[in-house]
């Protein structure tokens, strides 16, 4: 399973993200917003890394196609992991 959080605004902690994150054995994570396309590190509190996906709406119905994107293309990333 992979977490997907849709937020309306600009601001947010991603808290229930993190939590899912921190319970996971992988490290990928999606959030669609009001943005544009762009892929970041980013870390829970307690310090696991992981790649968190930002997509605008209008992607949902493409999502799997974005999942299978970010999985196969995480190595392009700085610091890329498996």
């Amino acid at each position: 399973m992979i977490p997907i959080e849709i937020k309306s605004g600009p601001k947010g902690s991603l808290k229930s993200l993190h939590e899912f994150i921190e319970r996971c054995d992988h490290i990928y994570a999606f959030r669609l917003l009001a943005n544009t396309f762009s892929i970041e590190k980013s870390v829970t509190k307690s310090g696991k890394e992981f790649i968190l996906a930002n997509l605008p709406y209008y992607s949902i119905g493409k999502i799997h196609e974005w999942i299978n994107y970010v999985i196969q293309n995480q190595k392009l990333l700085p610091n890329g992991k498996e």
